[in-house]
């Protein structure tokens, strides 16, 4: 399969298409930006990028204009119609081509010749200032005027002329952007990273106590753990018996039983008992009268 700049050769006589026929991509990389008005006007090749044979190949081009002539007897340059005089304060940045009646702004400069004697059908000039870098894809073939082509003499003057009277800033840049290199869409696409396996989720419970171990011993009786149960209940049967205070209460003594001299039946007799409020038995003595 041909290259897309195999069929627009250095001088090719081309087509710049209008912005609606063209990818917002194409139009973007058109170095410098170029006005709109500027769009659906054919062009000179002047000279292609370092890889002429990559699908993303540019060209420079400038741009060829009869200026508002209808016909080969309207021959009025653009620097002496009314409404375009004050776009060119400086009209020998013109250049005209040859054999259609074109008028040259400056004699010594010598008109755009064609190969094999072919000629504008109208009159055409081109403003060798006005230069842009653009992606192959923005042109097309001009119809009926595919077969036309500017010599390679002619090609050579106008770089020449136009490097001299371009701005500098807009050589470097529409040069730059000749020679960039842009990445296709297959090979300018990032690779994806890897995915990475996905991690075990860790669980935040608590792990579970181990369960106690218990050794059978024969010589001692096998007697449960204990729990925090029965130390509670000590703990407090403990603090119960301790008082307000955590003293300990007066033991209660049961007082000792009265001692009596041994007397004789007639000394007393027992006259009744009777319970105390201490909860004891306490025995009255009483003395027989005489």
């Amino acid at each position: 399969m041909a290259s897309p700049a195999a069929s627009m050769p250095v001088g090719q006589c081309a087509f710049l298409k209008r912005a609606d026929a063209m990818s917002t991509s194409d139009l973007a990389q058109i170095t410098p930006p170029i006005p709109q008005r500027a769009l659906g006007h054919p062009c000179i090749i002047l000279k292609h990028s370092s890889n002429p044979s990559a699908p993303t190949a540019r060209v420079l081009i400038t741009l060829i204009s009869s200026f508002g002539c209808s016909s080969r007897g309207d021959t009025t340059p653009p620097w002496k119609r009314p409404h375009l005089a004050r776009h060119y304060p400086d009209p020998t940045v013109l250049r005209a081509g040859a054999d259609c009646h074109s008028q040259r702004p400056d004699p010594s400069r010598p008109f755009i010749q064609l190969k094999n004697g072919e000629h504008f059908d109208l009159p055409t000039w081109t403003n060798v200032t006005q230069v842009y870098a653009v992606p192959v894809a923005c042109l097309k073939t001009w119809q009926c005027n595919s077969h036309k082509q500017v010599t390679a003499e002619s090609v050579a003057d106008l770089l020449q002329h136009s490097a001299k009277v371009t701005a500098p800033s807009r050589l470097q840049a529409v040069h730059k952007a000749l020679n960039a290199t842009v990445p296709t869409p297959s090979s300018g696409l990032p690779t994806p990273p890897s995915t990475p396996p996905p991690k075990q989720r860790q669980s935040t419970a608590a792990p579970s106590p181990a369960p106690s171990r218990q050794v059978n011993q024969p010589w001692r009786p096998l007697t449960p753990p204990s729990t925090g149960t029965s130390d509670n209940n000590k703990r407090k049967r403990r603090t119960s018996s301790n008082g307000d205070h955590g003293s300990k209460a007066p033991k209660l003594t049961p007082p000792s039983p009265p001692k009596h001299s041994p007397k004789s039946p007639k000394d007393c007799a027992v006259s009744s008992d009777k319970e105390s409020d201490d909860g004891w038995t306490t025995v009255k003595s009483k003395k027989n009268k005489k």
